[in-house]
C-alpha cells in the first residue's frame, strides 16, 4: 500500500545536480528553491546535502489539439450550408426539420473536443525532484564526483561578482559531461544578480559560453528568489520533453530518472506507436520470437533428459 501511495504522488522522479566553486552560493539556492527562503547562515557543503521537491508541469497534447483545430477546420469549411439550411425560419411557424441534426451535430463536435483534450488526471506531470547540493571546495572534488553518476539535470552556479567562479566552470561542466548521464541538460545560472554594482561578469559573455557549449543561461538572486524557481523548472522541462520526444530512454542505466505507472502507460503507447511505423520492426520481434522459441526447446530437450523424467 505504501509503495502505490508513494507512486500517485508523481510521474517522474529525476536527479539533479548543483555545483560550481564554493561561495557562489548553490546551497542558498537550492535552499531558496524548496523553503522559499533566504539562508544567511550558510556553511560551506561537505560532500553534498540532498533537497527534495514535486513540481507539476503541464501537459502538452500538441497531437490532440492539431486535431481539434484541423477537425474545426474541416467542419466549418462543410457544414456552414447545412446550417444556414437549419436557420431558416419556416412559414406559418413550422419547426425547420434540419435544426435537431444541427443541434446534435454541434452537440457531438463539442463532445468530441472533450474527449481529444480530456486527460488522465489533473492535466498535469508530476515530477519529483532529488538535488544533490555538491561541494564546491577542491578537496571534497573526488568525493563529489561520485553524485555525477546518474544525473540528467544540473544547475552550473558561478558568482557574477567573482570571476574565478566564472573562469571555473569549463572545469564542472568538463566534470558534468564526462560523470554525469549522457543527455544531462545544464542550466548555467551566474547567481547574486541582486549584487549588480559588484558584477564582475558580463551578462553577455555568460550567454555567449553557455550558446557554444549547449546550455540554457539565467541569472538568479538566491537571496531575493529571481529566477529561482525558473531555473529548476526549466531544467525539469527540458528533461521531460527528452524523455517524451524519445531522446532520452528512461529505462537505459544510469539515466537519472524512474518513471511511474501513469507516465509509463503513455511512454509504452508511444513506444509502440513509434514502433510500427518502424520498416524493420517486425522483422526483428519475429528474430526475438524465434531466439526465444528456441531457447526454450533447448531447456525442455534437457529437462527432459534429465534423472528426474527418468
Amino acid at each position: 500500500m505504501a509503495v502505490n501511495h508513494i507512486h500517485s504522488q508523481y510521474d517522474y522522479l529525476l536527479k539533479f545536480l548543483v555545483v560550481g566553486n564554493a561561495g557562489v552560493g548553490k546551497s542558498c539556492i537550492l535552499h531558496q528553491y524548496v523553503h522559499a527562503e533566504f539562508k544567511t547562515d550558510s556553511q560551506h557543503t561537505i560532500g553534498a546535502e540532498l533537497g527534495s521537491k514535486i513540481v507539476f508541469l503541464q501537459k502538452t497534447s500538441n497531437f490532440s489539439t492539431q486535431n481539434v483545430e484541423k477537425q474545426n477546420s474541416s467542419d466549418n469549411a462543410t457544414d456552414s450550408p447545412f446550417k444556414k439550411l437549419s436557420s431558416i425560419q419556416m412559414p406559418g411557424g413550422i419547426p425547420n426539420p434540419l435544426k435537431q441534426f444541427a443541434d446534435k451535430d454541434e452537440s457531438d463536435k463539442v463532445r468530441s473536443e472533450k474527449q481529444v483534450n480530456q486527460d488522465d488526471g489533473s492535466g498535469q506531470t508530476r515530477v519529483k525532484l532529488q538535488i544533490w547540493d555538491t561541494a564546491g571546495q577542491e578537496r571534497f572534488r573526488s568525493v563529489t564526483r561520485s553524485y555525477y553518476r546518474g544525473a540528467c539535470g544540473a544547475l552550473l552556479v558561478y558568482d557574477i561578482t567573482d570571476r574565478d567562479s566564472f573562469n571555473s566552470v569549463s572545469t564542472w561542466l568538463s566534470d558534468a559531461k564526462t560523470l554525469a548521464s549522457q543527455n544531462i541538460v545544464i542550466i548555467l545560472c551566474g547567481n547574486k544578480s541582486d549584487l549588480e554594482s559588484q558584477r564582475q561578469v558580463t551578462t553577455a559573455e555568460a550567454e555567449q559560453f553557455a550558446s557554444e557549449n549547449g546550455m540554457y543561461f539565467t541569472e538568479t538572486s538566491a537571496k531575493s528568489g529571481e529566477n529561482v524557481e525558473d531555473s529548476f523548472l526549466s531544467c525539469t522541462q527540458q528533461v521531460i520533453d527528452k524523455v517524451e520526444s524519445g531522446v532520452i530512454d528512461p529505462n537505459a542505466p544510469g539515466c537519472g530518472i524512474l518513471v511511474y505507472k501513469g507516465a509509463s502507460d503513455q511512454l509504452n503507447r508511444m513506444v509502440t506507436k513509434q514502433a510500427v511505423n518502424d520498416d524493420g520492426f517486425s522483422q526483428k520481434v519475429g528474430q526475438k520470437v524465434d531466439l526465444m522459441k528456441m531457447e526454450a526447446d533447448e531447456a525442455i530437450d534437457k529437462f527432459k533428459q534429465s534423472k528426474c523424467c527418468s
